[in-house]
């Protein structure tokens, strides 16, 4: 139902097809439109179930009958995943993947299980869901005690081709960017009073940044932090850890690329804080506080062109020549200057850890259930810590702190 209602959701808001087989755009966009809602998120949750659930009523398919389930049967109805344990089949290819997050990694998406481990490419996922979906009935004959069994694989008359097609063989119309997930964007973009502007390649761009974040500092130096809003401190102390660890004393270009990573990121999140804000009719700050970081960080997902402006500034891993280099291939290691200020991260590297998670933040990276808790993933889809702690870096950054040289280490 949960996968039902998203592809409702995605005829009426994105013009998809849901009589139309999932390519690796619309499966990934499906899966975001269920993670994104309360309601579906939760409905899927309690239906496929969460690893070491924190009440019964995530216990789902998982523990309500795969842990006493037939063990001796096995799928031979061809196809992906052929010759496997049929329960374990229909849990993955039917009843699917799309309540857990997709992550980015060596180059592809890739769809994470109930554990948040790498279950399957998304190209991989959205083949098989088309399969159940468009393609094959199943019948009694699909299913033997003999894994080398061959099955009749029963075609649904008039069935489709069930191979997703990739993001790679799409391109954006003209003027338009193609986002990392298949969904086209302006090329103009404008997000906490910037306005951003793509080059040829994709890239995002905006104005000189220096004065503005040396003047927000120089406020919150004053003692005036508390006229800025949640965003404009980050700024000033983003600027903080800039001249701590030498970035101020480069060209004005290279400061000028890292601002812009850094930047992009905040913008982000200031949109998706306007979002959350807007809906729950709070004002800004309210938005930021604790118990609102999963509402903006699904806005943030939720949005085509703030998750692009995002991971583009963020960086991926392996893309350092592309415009998804980012922050983390363009001046993550440029410093071996640590952070001494107290709070989470006290004595790691400023650049490399502080800056990615108390001045940024993970807020554009999914958050899961693993190991009975609530965890941040980063942007290669692994733990990059617990969500209590995300929570309260980014809290001294936008709201507790002013950086200070001392600070530093």
């Amino acid at each position: 139902d949960a996968i039902g209602a998203a592809m409702q959701t995605d005829k009426t808001v994105f013009g998809i097809d849901p009589t139309a087989t999932l390519t690796e755009a619309s499966y990934l966009r499906l899966g975001t439109t269920i993670q994104s809602d309360a309601v579906l998120a939760e409905f899927s949750l309690q239906g496929h179930g969460v690893a070491s659930p924190p009440s019964v009523r995530y216990r789902g398919a998982y523990a309500d009958f795969m842990s006493t389930a037939d063990w001796s049967t096995y799928f031979v109805g061809g196809g992906a995943g052929n010759a496997t344990l049929a329960l374990p089949y229909a849990f993955a290819n039917v009843v699917s993947n799309l309540a857990f997050a997709t992550a980015f990694q060596n180059g592809h998406w890739e769809q994470l299980d109930m554990w948040g481990n790498g279950a399957a490419t998304v190209v991989q996922a959205a083949t098989a869901l088309n399969n159940a979906m468009f393609h094959q009935v199943f019948v009694a004959g699909d299913f033997s005690a003999n894994p080398v069994a061959s099955g009749p694989a029963v075609a649904i008359p008039g069935a489709k081709p069930i191979a997703a097609a990739p993001i790679a063989a799409v391109s954006a119309p003209a003027g338009k960017v193609l986002t990392l997930t298949g969904q086209t964007i302006s090329t103009v973009l404008l997000a906490n009073g910037h306005t951003w502007i793509a080059d040829t390649s994709g890239l995002y761009h905006t104005a000189n940044l220096a004065a503005e974040w040396t003047g927000y500092y120089a406020q919150m130096l004053a003692g005036n932090a508390g006229a800025l809003s949640e965003t404009q401190r980050q700024e000033g102390n983003a600027e903080a850890v800039f001249e701590a660890t030498g970035l101020t004393k480069l060209g004005a270009a290279a400061q000028q690329t890292y601002r812009e990573d850094t930047q992009r990121v905040l913008d982000a999140e200031a949109g998706a804080i306007s979002i959350v804000a807007a809906a729950l009719n709070l004002p800004q700050s309210a938005a930021m506080l604790a118990g609102h970081h999963i509402p903006v960080a699904r806005a943030l997902r939720d949005n085509a062109g703030l998750a692009e402006l995002a991971v583009q500034g963020f960086g991926l891993n392996g893309m350092a020549n592309s415009r998804y280099a980012g922050y983390l291939n363009d001046f993550s290691t440029a410093s071996k200057v640590k952070y001494a200020g107290g709070g989470v991260n006290t004595g790691k590297n400023a650049l490399s850890v502080f800056m990615a998670e108390n001045v940024m933040s993970f807020t554009p990276f999914a958050v899961i259930w693993k190991n009975g808790k609530l965890v941040q993933l980063n942007q290669n889809g692994d733990v990059g810590d617990t969500l209590s702690n995300q929570i309260a870096a980014i809290g001294d950054t936008t709201t507790l702190k002013v950086y200070k040289k001392a600070d530093f280490k």
